[in-house]
């Protein structure tokens, strides 16, 4: 469905994706695994199965969005000692023995070593996010406005409000009015 509606992916840009294999299988110049996403599954497997793993990739991820608020653009242009060091402890974690696991923080590691790349992409690159909350919060709008009057009543309106949308958003995103 993604790459019928563009066809030429994001060669440019780093795409914030929840992990779904057809975001991942989207060309772009790099992708991003949403943060957000992989902490909530950290959580359950740390309420549920209490393991040491989940405990240290959470602390990972978490020291790692610490880290991307502390980074100065300067910090981008060359290699950075902390960013190295985030970098090889998540190295570490992702090479854990997983025979004594449960078969979903398995299955967790096993997509995280797989896509390994994409977790802390946001660390190299300043405008990139650690997670995709602000497309969610993009998204909304549309949502609010189909539950409110039920549906759009063409494809033509419902195109004209997302550009309209789009538009709005993206001037609030740059600064140029001042939402209140």
């Amino acid at each position: 469905m993604i790459n019928n509606l563009f066809k030429n992916g994001f060669p440019v840009s780093v795409y914030v994706t929840d992990c779904l294999p057809a975001q991942l299988k989207v060309h772009a110049k790099l992708h991003q695994i949403c943060t957000a996403h992989l902490l909530r599954e950290l959580n359950n497997f740390i309420d549920v199965f209490k393991y040491e793993w989940s405990m240290k990739m959470k602390q990972l991820l978490q020291d790692a969005i610490e880290l991307k608020s502390q980074l100065k653009p300067a910090d981008y242009l060359s290699p950075n000692e902390k960013v190295m060091l985030i970098q090889n402890r998540m190295v570490q974690l992702l090479q854990t023995n997983l025979s004594d696991k449960h078969k979903k923080v398995q299955t967790f590691i096993k997509r995280l070593n797989k896509n390994h790349d994409a977790i802390l992409t946001f660390l190299y690159y300043p405008k990139v996010p650690p997670d995709n909350n602000g497309s969610e919060r993009a998204i909304r709008n549309a949502k609010v406005k189909m539950k409110v009057s039920n549906q759009f009543k063409t494809l033509v309106g419902a195109n004209r409000f997302a550009v309209l949308r789009s538009v709005i958003d993206t001037t609030i995103k740059n600064s140029h009015i001042n939402r209140k």
